[in-house]
This record gives C-alpha cells, sequence and structure tokens, in this order.
C-alpha cells in the first residue's frame, strides 16, 4: 500500500482510492483526531480545494503540485512535520492560485496590461507564396500533386499524394505571443512554442525524415523503424526512432535544453554524444560548446503546450526569461539577486501580464516596474 501522503493527495484531488486505502485514510484520520497540527494540516488542505472548487479552477495540478511538496518533506519525519508541510502548501498554492482571485479587482495601476495566447501562424511554401493561418479559417490551404495542407482548428495537417523526386520544403513561423500545431506527412505531431520557426519537407523521401527548427517545440513521433526522424536545431542534432520530446533552442538565448519525455533518443553534439532516457535533460552551451546531461521532471519543460508554464524552485531569472518569449518582453534586473529568487507553482499562458507579475510581487519578494514593453525588477528582500 502506499504511503499517506500520496492517498492524501489523492483523495483531495478527487482520485479513486482502493477499499484498503480508503479504511487507512479514515483510521488515519480518527486516530490523529486529537493531533492539532494533524487536523490543521487537513483543514488547509480541504479548504485549498473547496476554493479552488469555486473558483472552477483544475485540481489536478494542484494535486500533482502537493504530492511534490509534501514528498519533498517527508524527508524529515519530525513532529513538527504536518505543521511546517501546511504552512508550505499554503505559500506554494497560494501564490499562484489564490491571487487570481483576490486581487482581480485591486491591480496596481503600474502595470501594463500584456495579453497573449495567439494562435496564429504564418506558412511560407517553397515557392515563397506566405499564407496566414488562423483557427477560424478551416479548409485546404494548398494542394498539388506531393500533397494537400489542411487547417483544421489550430493545426496545419498534411497528407501525402503520389510521391515526386526530390524534396519540397514549407516554413511554418510563429509570431511572439502565439502558438500552432503542426501534422507533418508522416504522422508526427509538432506543438510550436511563441517565436518558433519549423523548415520541414513537404512530403519525406529517402531513409531519413529530417526537419529544422529555430525556437521552441514539442515534438511526438510517429515511430517509423526505417526511417530515422533528425531535428536539426543549431550546432544539435536529435536522432529519434519514434518518441516523445522537446527542444528550446530560441536564437537570442544562449543554450539548448532538449528534454526527453517518452522513448529514447541520440543528441549529437560538437564534442559528444549523448543517449537520452525518459525524464533526462541534455544542456548544451552555444557559446562555450560545453554540455551536460542531468534527470528531471519532464512536465517542468513541456507543460507550456498544455497551456501553463510549471515551476518548481525555478529561479526568477529562468522564470521571466520564458514569460518575455511569450509575452515579448524586455527584462531588466537592476538588482542581481533577484535573479536566483527561487519560485514553484503554476503560470497560466493566456492570462494578462498584470496577473501573472501580481503573484510575485505579492510574495513581498520582488517589485515590476514597466516602462511599455520592458520590465525593470527590484529585489525587496534586502531592503
Amino acid at each position: 500500500m502506499r504511503i499517506i501522503e500520496e492517498i492524501l493527495a489523492d483523495y483531495l484531488a478527487g482520485e479513486p482510492l482502493s477499499k484498503e486505502e480508503a479504511a487507512f485514510l479514515k483510521n488515519r484520520l480518527m486516530r490523529d483526531k486529537g493531533d492539532k497540527e494533524f487536523v490543521e494540516f487537513w483543514r488547509v488542505l480541504r479548504e485549498r480545494y473547496a476554493v479552488d472548487e469555486r473558483m472552477g479552477k483544475d485540481s489536478t495540478f494542484a494535486y500533482r503540485s502537493i504530492l511534490m511538496k509534501i514528498r519533498r518533506k517527508s524527508r524529515f519525519r519530525k513532529m513538527t512535520w504536518w505543521s511546517s508541510v501546511a504552512a508550505g502548501i499554503i505559500l506554494f498554492v497560494g501564490i499562484f492560485f489564490m491571487y487570481d482571485y483576490l486581487f482581480m479587482e485591486n491591480i496596481d495601476s503600474k502595470i501594463t496590461h500584456l495579453t497573449s495566447g495567439k494562435t496564429y501562424a504564418e506558412l511560407k511554401l517553397d515557392n515563397g507564396q506566405i499564407i496566414s493561418l488562423t483557427p477560424d479559417v478551416q479548409d485546404i490551404v494548398h494542394a498539388d500533386s506531393l500533397s494537400e495542407i489542411t487547417n483544421t482548428e489550430n493545426m496545419l495537417v498534411y497528407t501525402a499524394r503520389a510521391r515526386e523526386s526530390g524534396l519540397k520544403y514549407n516554413t511554418l513561423r510563429i509570431p511572439i505571443g502565439a502558438e500552432y500545431n503542426l501534422l507533418l506527412a508522416d504522422g508526427t505531431k509538432v506543438c510550436l512554442n511563441s517565436g518558433s520557426e519549423i523548415r520541414y519537407p513537404v512530403a519525406f523521401q529517402g531513409d531519413q525524415r529530417e526537419v529544422f527548427l529555430t525556437g521552441e517545440a514539442f515534438f511526438q513521433v510517429a515511430r517509423d523503424e526505417t526511417r530515422k526522424f533528425v531535428v536539426r536545431s543549431g550546432q544539435q542534432t536529435v536522432v529519434v526512432l519514434g518518441t516523445s520530446f522537446n527542444i528550446r533552442s530560441y536564437s537570442q538565448q544562449d543554450f539548448i535544453a532538449t528534454t526527453l519525455q517518452e522513448g529514447a533518443l541520440q543528441i549529437l553534439l560538437p564534442d559528444t554524444t549523448y543517449r537520452m532516457y525518459p525524464g533526462s535533460q541534455v544542456v548544451f552551451d552555444k557559446k562555450t560548446n560545453e554540455s551536460s546531461i542531468r534527470e528531471v521532471n519532464s512536465e517542468l519543460y513541456t507543460s507550456w503546450k498544455d497551456g501553463y508554464y510549471f515551476f518548481d524552485q525555478t529561479s526568477l531569472e529562468e522564470i521571466l526569461s520564458t514569460i518575455s518569449l511569450w509575452y515579448n518582453l524586455t527584462v531588466v534586473f537592476e538588482d542581481p539577486e533577484a535573479k536566483s529568487l527561487l519560485f514553484t507553482g503554476q503560470l497560466k499562458r493566456y492570462a494578462d501580464i498584470q496577473y501573472l507579475l501580481k503573484k510575485f510581487e505579492d510574495t513581498n519578494a520582488v517589485e515590476f516596474i514597466f516602462k511599455e514593453n520592458k520590465v525593470i525588477i527590484k529585489n525587496k528582500t534586502n531592503r
């Protein structure tokens, strides 16, 4: 049977429990009625979920977040464990969920209204023609003897026709603050993030499927034992047969980060080669040519495709680097110490930037000053 922390988190998230787990949880709660710290912890969790339910929040993320926090805390099995976890969860959940409700009508006027979340893209055909893509246009946007291209909601779909000699390439461009999906002729799905561009054949030929990426994309590669799928991104080459992974390779950033969710990958870099496993990440420094591999929670690097950003003890510098690409912001740290401040939680990708940054400000750790599309960050913890 699982530990009580996991059972508690499942119960609060509405996940089904086995009869044994339900009986165990009931007995534990009855047994610990006299433990004020345990009772307070239980009350905080129940109230937090009650608020989320009334506000229509998705409890699935809160469940995962709570469970992650509990697991970290459970290493220290002391009498003060319950109260310390309760306090941590109030901060953890409150920063990134509660303030949507408490401060919607009381936003500081100094914060600029910058919204994002457009579903829009530009398709460049091999003949140079540019086609604008929006979800409201659902039709065949181009067809020839090689392929048929259909726009359906927020996805561009390629269907291969008769084979021809020679490759024809299309390019899909995603503006800042937008996103779009692509279904290649082989069945591979690509989710493209803000400010990204992918170049690919309208129909794959030969013994290799090769595409070229700038920016960020999540790939779900259709398995084909006879043809490897290759993603070229700057100095990095990713080779795969069939898997799910994320590549972040913006030209304005000094690194390329490849995160594997499922399957297996081979990463080819100028000085080394990596064999990746699920939950691993390879980071390549474009300036120094140095690279490393580490174990990560892949959700931290792939959740953007599901409409939110997920951070776990992530530096403010990294968080704002991610947000700035989505909202087209220039970020300036007036106090360098603020770069290393750590935050944990969830940010919705489609919210106004004012609500997102208000959550950070209400921790009394930082202050944001806007000048058009520039945001200046001050550290309040040392003042």
